[in-house]
C-alpha cells in the first residue's frame, strides 16, 4: 500500500510515494509518549520496478493516546483490524526487554 502516491509520465514512467524510513517513539518518565515518522520520497520505475529513495520529505508526529485506534492492513492493502495505540506501545516496550536481554546475555 502506497501513501501520497503520484505517477509521472516523463521519458520514463515513475510512481513517487512517501515512505516512513525512520520511526521514533518517545516514552518519557512521567510524561506523555509520542511517536514520530520521518519520511522521504521514493520513486519506483514503472518499467523495471526499481525503487530509489529520494530526498527527505517531512516529520509527522502524534501523542500516543492508548485508546485511539487506527486501521491495520496486510501487504496487499486488505483491512485486517483496528488496533489501539496502547497495544503498539506495549508491544514495542516488550520488544525492548527482549532485545536488551539478548544484548546482555
Amino acid at each position: 500500500m502506497l501513501y501520497n502516491a503520484k505517477t509521472f509520465e516523463q521519458t520514463t514512467s515513475v510512481t513517487r510515494f512517501e515512505r516512513a524510513h525512520r520511526i521514533e517513539m518517545s516514552n518519557p518518565l512521567n510524561g506523555v509518549p509520542s511517536v514520530a515518522f520521518i519520511t522521504s520520497w521514493v520513486e519506483r520505475d514503472n518499467e523495471t520496478g526499481e525503487e530509489t529513495q529520494k530526498e527527505l520529505h517531512r516529520t509527522v508526529t502524534d501523542v500516543v493516546n492508548p485508546d485511539e485506534t487506527f486501521p491495520v492492513y496486510d501487504a496487499e492493502g486488505n483491512f485486517v483490524a483496528n488496533m489501539p495505540y496502547g497495544d503498539v506501545a506495549g508491544v514495542l516496550y516488550n520488544l525492548f526487554f527482549h532485545v536488551a536481554a539478548k544484548a546482555d546475555s
